[in-house]
């Protein structure tokens, strides 16, 4: 756990917000090599696109985060805009950008699911990414687990608000080990979809079983009757997974033009 990277001239700079950064930018470019993998492209508009994303991830993921912990946000609303510090959840950076990007592109008389295709494969990179931001700043940590598990983590004093400091399992690096091995099969599978969307249902096909799993090794979990809040949504992200590649909601035809 490293918070705070480093203080240039007594300002903050947290490794949470850096490991952000890093995660944009990662995915973004990543965003840019696959649509020149799928045809004609022009790299300033995904970018754009991408941004856009990225934006409506932050606020869905802050959001979530703010009604998570909401006793502590609504006691001190300042907190709420403190992204610096750290919380966001991913379950709410991944479900509001795509509502966003299929309301855009509807309007734009655009198949949307062309679109969450092409950025299945950065979302994961980007969450990755991030899950090493968490490591640094000590949230989404996992349950006490035995001295002798590989990889297990152990906080320093005060830093998890008078829970046993460890040694816990490390569910942030399991999950960013799962995402980059999910990412590699989503960047695999997309040259060989049959139709548009397959890519991004086997984003959350995939991602809800990773989520589901890793709930089992978290320590900062709430239920919601025998599951976590967080499992009942990756469930959902199952099933909708699967009856999408399924083709359940349609089988429309890939066309990566919307990329010019």
């Amino acid at each position: 756990m490293h918070q705070v990277l480093f203080e240039p001239f007594g300002f903050a700079i947290y490794s949470y917000s850096v490991a952000l950064l890093v995660a944009f930018v990662l995915s973004i470019a990543l965003a840019v090599h696959l649509a020149k993998r799928r045809g004609p492209t022009d790299p300033n508009f995904i970018q754009d696109m991408a941004m856009m994303g990225i934006i409506w991830g932050l606020i869905g993921g802050r959001v979530g985060w703010i009604l998570w912990d909401a006793g502590y946000y609504f006691a001190n609303p300042v907190q709420m805009f403190n992204l610096r510090a750290g919380g966001m959840t991913i379950l709410g950076g991944i479900v509001l950008p795509i509502i966003v990007l299929i309301v855009y592109f509807k309007r734009k008389g655009v198949e949307p699911r062309n679109v969450l295709d092409t950025f299945a494969a950065p979302l994961l990179l980007g969450m990755a990414v991030g899950r090493i931001g968490c490591v640094l700043h000590g949230c989404c940590f996992g349950n006490v687990c035995d001295p002798s598990f590989p990889l297990a983590l152990t906080y320093p004093e005060g830093a998890l608000q008078e829970m046993p400091l460890g040694p816990r399992y490390p569910s942030q690096l399991f999950e960013t080990g799962a995402d980059l091995l999910l990412m590699a099969l989503v960047i695999w599978f997309l040259p060989r979809i049959k139709f548009a969307g397959q890519g991004i249902f086997l984003m959350l096909a995939g991602y809800g079983v990773i989520r589901f799993l890793n709930e089992l090794t978290r320590g900062d979990i709430k239920y919601i009757g025998p599951i976590t809040l967080a499992q009942w949504v990756a469930l959902g992200m199952f099933a909708v997974g699967v009856a999408g590649l399924l083709g359940v909601f349609g089988k429309p035809p890939v066309d990566n033009s919307w990329q010019k």
